[in-house]
Formats: structure tokens, C-alpha cells, sequence
């Protein structure tokens, strides 16, 4: 494989990895106290299962990288407050499958069972004073890519949460929430930029639980700039998503979220050389208690 096609491989893996990113507290007065409220002790565990297509097109030949991967985690709440809860994080198991014509092997996450990591999550989903990420092992994810570090495995975790209202909400009541995050690559970045605008439904079941749905859409670009093999490029992706969340009351976590999107753009080296990105992301994450 020449240096010019490796370096777009694994250009593409890193944004086919890249995550673009509820709980319920209670119904009052007809209004829902919707965030992040598990009690001191208790435990769940999260299955969160991604799928990645990016097609990138170079002088009109097309290839189509396909990526697919899941995280379970068993989650115990350390701490609990006003102020949010304190939670080990233990990884259980971390699977992924790249479909590639180019790629020469598949990558393992045999040494990451077991591992665990502490965050901060706030009433309204915020994710802090992470720790522990610096002792998680880094993992190849083919020839010519940075490898799973620390900073993916962070933003990872901060997609696990999405974002709640300040105050009660409603039937029909509405809220907006922006996250970022940054992505290294190379001797570079992508910066991650996520708007989200998240609306109450109906009162529905799923998994066998009462739940509130919420339903929300988000727009998303990506800028930033890598180094491979002596070129740079510049990189600028765009596109939207959904997002829908279900929410149990008695158990103040959120039981499933469903979400896809799709984003397109481009890379440039240094010579006026286009590489044409577009990616369809499917993703799905279930709790059980």
C-alpha cells in the first residue's frame, strides 16, 4: 500500500471512530424533573453499539470503509449529591470490525476488560474530573492510524450522556444543548461542534419500562487539520442528526437511545488535492439495572 492511500485510510478510520453525540427524575404537577439522579451504591451496566459507513472519493474511485463496534460497561454510582454522581466505570467488554479493502487486520481489545475509570456526571449530563483514562491500554486500529488513546476513550464516555434540561419541563417543552469535543490525529485535531434541540413526548414503554420519549435533532461539523506522510490536509465536515431518547421515572436513568446522522465534507493536502468524505453513523445504547 503507498503512503498516499495509507494516510486516507486511516484518516477515514479515525472519523469513522469519532462519536458525534437520559434519565428521568420524576413527573410533578404535570411537569417531568428529567436528569442524572441514580442513588449512592447503586449499579447498571450500558451496551452501546455503534455503526460507521464512510465512503471517501479520490479522482472519481470510491472506497467504503465499514466500521462497527461495542462497549459494555458496568457503571456503579460511588457517590451521589445535588450536585450530580460520582461513577466507576468498569469496561466489560469492547468489540470492533472494520470492513476495509485496505486494511490488514482487525483490531483487539483483549488487554481493555477490566479497566476502569472514574467520572463526574452532573444532573443535567455533563461529564467531569475524569480519571483513570490514562491507565487504559492503547489500541492499533490498522496500518498508518493513530491508535485508540486516552482522549477517544474520554469522548466515548461524554457521548454516553445525552444532554437534560436545567428545570421541569413538559409535554411539548423544548431545550438546546452544544457539546464538543476534540479529536487528535497525527500532528493534528478535528474539532467536534454538536447543537442539539431536544423536545418532550409522549409517555411510552420500552423494555418492559414507563418511560418519557424525548425527541431530538442536531447539526454537526468538524474542522481541523492533520499531517500524514508529508501532507496536510485540511478537513471540513457538515450534517444532521436524530436522536431519540427514553426515559424511565422511577429509575432516573434513561433505558435506550436510538440515533443516526449523516455528514459529508472533504480533505485537502497541500497540493489541491481533494479527498470527498461522507459518513452515515447508526448508534444504540441500552441500559439494564
Amino acid at each position: 500500500m503507498n503512503k498516499a492511500r495509507r494516510g486516507v485510510l486511516a484518516l477515514c478510520l479515525v472519523i469513522a471512530v469519532a462519536a458525534i453525540t437520559c434519565s428521568g427524575g420524576g413527573k410533578s404537577g404535570g411537569k417531568y424533573v428529567l436528569k442524572y439522579d441514580r442513588r449512592k451504591d447503586s449499579a447498571l451496566k450500558i451496551l452501546d453499539a455503534h455503526r460507521s459507513v464512510v465512503t471517501r472519493s479520490v479522482e472519481g474511485e470510491e472506497t467504503i470503509t465499514d466500521v462497527s463496534y461495542r462497549a459494555k460497561y458496568n457503571i456503579e454510582v460511588y457517590n451521589a449529591g445535588s450536585w450530580g454522581m460520582r461513577l466507576d466505570i468498569v469496561y466489560n467488554n469492547w468489540t470492533m470490525e472494520i470492513d476495509d479493502p485496505e486494511l490488514l487486520r482487525q483490531p483487539s481489545f483483549q488487554f481493555l476488560p477490566g479497566k476502569t475509570v472514574h467520572v463526574d456526571v452532573s444532573p443535567a449530563g455533563e461529564v467531569s474530573e475524569m480519571t483513570g483514562f490514562d491507565k487504559l491500554p492503547e489500541i492499533d486500529i490498522g496500518p498508518g492510524a493513530d491508535p485508540i488513546g486516552e482522549a477517544r476513550f474520554k469522548n466515548e464516555i461524554m457521548d454516553l450522556f445525552p444532554g437534560m434540561p436545567d428545570g421541569p419541563v413538559r409535554r411539548g417543552d423544548s431545550w438546546t444543548v452544544t457539546r464538543q469535543f476534540t479529536e487528535p490525529i497525527y500532528d493534528g485535531e478535528i474539532l467536534f461542534t454538536a447543537r442539539y434541540e431536544y423536545t418532550v413526548g409522549d409517555e411510552t414503554r420500552e423494555s418492559g419500562r414507563q418511560c418519557v420519549q424525548i425527541d431530538g435533532t442536531y447539526t454537526v461539523e468538524a474542522n481541523g487539520t492533520a499531517v500524514r506522510d508529508g501532507s496536510e490536509f485540511a478537513i471540513a465536515l457538515a450534517g444532521e442528526g436524530k436522536q431519540t431518547v427514553y426515559f424511565s421515572d422511577d429509575m432516573r436513568m434513561f433505558v435506550r437511545v436510538d440515533e443516526e446522522s449523516h455528514i459529508s465534507g472533504d480533505a485537502r493536502d497541500g497540493t489541491g488535492r481533494v479527498v470527498g468524505l461522507q459518513q452515515k453513523r447508526e448508534r444504540v445504547a441500552v441500559v439494564t439495572f
